[in-house]
């Protein structure tokens, strides 16, 4: 697949999408009747339901009774899946069989990962054992020795106190992007070591006099002592002004991690190669827009084309009847070319809403689905505000941005996998959720649609 050019490469998925084939080999349309059952549908919704379990009993975060757990869980998982004999399982069940096995190898990798961050973090957060303890021993229904737990609480609290005088202490903007890094993955990790704290004293507090007694101040002191530590981090470390907004500084997982993801993710490519096929992507856009602009009379000018296309935007109020009009129009130009099939309740179920203004600030276009969440001017916003998102969502932008949230994008994306296969529903991945809206307009525009 990956030497096929773009509309090749389209051509090909086209034809997989239009049929799945049955265990009989009998070929079927989506969305017709169901296809034949996998023999391990039982097996992987067993595992979503076991794995879900333990996530509810073990809650504290990067704990390492809570790795160790969750490691046995998956090696003993991919030990009963090695006991079934691939060879005799039917198409469907090889392709449960596959993921579940992927997922499983992944899963035990990124708990290795999550074992070397919390050993980042280690030095800056030295106490979160003692959290960890007492959550733990609550859990293991063992009685709480009050008078222990706050001592232990009141020496945390002098902890975090002086680990704050410490990241105080430090000169301005002396911290490096990997200090930053930990600092704001540490302040991440402290609010949900207060969180299972809460949750430790709500379940003896009041109840048990004894506990009250011994652990209501030192449990208070060490929760502001928390507080003081993390915005300590969060002022002088990561360079976070009090009233500022989170600076952009991300948490990267390194080459052996990207690997490893590109890998779950079934990617037969190296990230330099990723970025290659980016940048003859990135040059064919530029190719197209200047295209474009020459056929509308601009020649080499795409700003003036651009500012021409946003100027065509419909009037306040018409925006529904726009979406409704490009929805019809591209289900009815993927099923009069037969290249996916739409269920008629998909076609008949899907609704509109209104974005509200504030939502607006972080989802300037469109949210879809079953429901389209539609972003146009209020008469509540602000004059440049209204003139950017009646720009921005002008019918020419919208074409295939209505498309790729609605049929066939996201809502049959989701209408789909509802009804059929569900329990494949754990293999969930942006590269599905993103990447099938994606790969319609790239076919669409192969085929003519814009």
């Amino acid at each position: 697949m990956s030497m096929l050019g773009r509309s090749a490469r389209a051509g090909v998925t086209a034809a997989l999408l239009i049929t799945v084939v049955s265990d009989a080999g009998a070929q079927r349309r989506i969305g017709m009747i169901p296809v034949g059952a996998s023999e391990l549908r039982d097996s992987v919704a067993l595992y979503s339901t076991d794995r879900a379990a333990l996530g509810r009993r073990w809650t504290v975060e990067y704990s390492p009774a809570r790795r160790a757990r969750f490691r046995t869980f998956y090696t003993d998982w991919r030990a009963r899946l090695a006991k079934i004999d691939f060879n005799k399982l039917s198409q469907e069940g090889r392709i449960d069989y596959v993921l579940l096995d992927n997922k499983l190898r992944y899963e035990l990798a990124s708990l290795g990962r999550e074992e070397k961050l919390a050993g980042e973090m280690a030095p800056l957060v030295p106490f979160a054992q003692v959290v960890t303890d007492l959550d733990e021993m609550r859990r293991r229904f063992e009685k709480v020795d009050a008078p222990k737990a706050a001592k232990s609480l009141a020496g945390l609290a002098v902890q975090a106190d002086s680990l704050a005088r410490a990241a105080r202490a430090k000169p301005a903007n002396s911290a490096t992007r990997a200090e930053r890094i930990v600092a704001l993955r540490a302040i991440g990790y402290l609010d949900d070591l207060q969180g299972t704290m809460r949750n430790w004293s709500r379940f003896y507090a009041g109840y048990d006099p004894e506990f009250s007694w011994w652990t209501a101040d030192p449990n208070r002191r060490a929760n502001e002592a928390i507080t003081r530590y993390s915005r300590a981090l969060r002022e002088s470390v990561v360079g976070q002004a009090a009233g500022q907004e989170e600076p952009i500084i991300g948490d990267p997982i390194g080459a052996d991690g990207l690997r490893e993801d590109l890998e779950a993710e079934m990617i037969a490519y190296t990230p330099d190669e990723l970025i290659a096929l980016a940048e003859r992507e990135f040059a064919w856009i530029d190719a197209e827009k200047k295209k474009a602009a020459r056929e509308m009379g601009f020649g080499d000018d795409v700003a003036g084309a651009l500012e021409k296309v946003k100027q065509a935007y419909v009037p306040p109020g018409e925006q529904p009847e726009m979406v409704r009009r490009l929805a019809r129009t591209a289900v009815d130009f993927v099923t009069s070319r037969d290249l996916v099939t739409v269920p008629p309740l998909s076609d008949e179920i899907w609704r509109m809403e209104m974005m509200p203004p504030r939502q607006q600030l972080v989802s300037p276009f469109f949210l879809g689905g079953e429901v389209i969440q539609i972003a146009y001017p209020t008469d509540s916003m602000a004059h440049d505000d209204k003139m950017m998102s009646m720009r921005g969502n002008n019918p020419h932008f919208s074409w295939a941005t209505v498309h790729h949230e609605l049929i066939p994008g996201h809502h049959l994306q989701g209408f789909m996998p509802a009804r059929y296969n569900t329990h494949r529903g754990l293999f969930s991945t942006p590269f599905w959720g993103e990447g099938w809206a994606l790969w319609w307009e790239m076919l669409l525009w192969d085929q003519g649609f814009a």
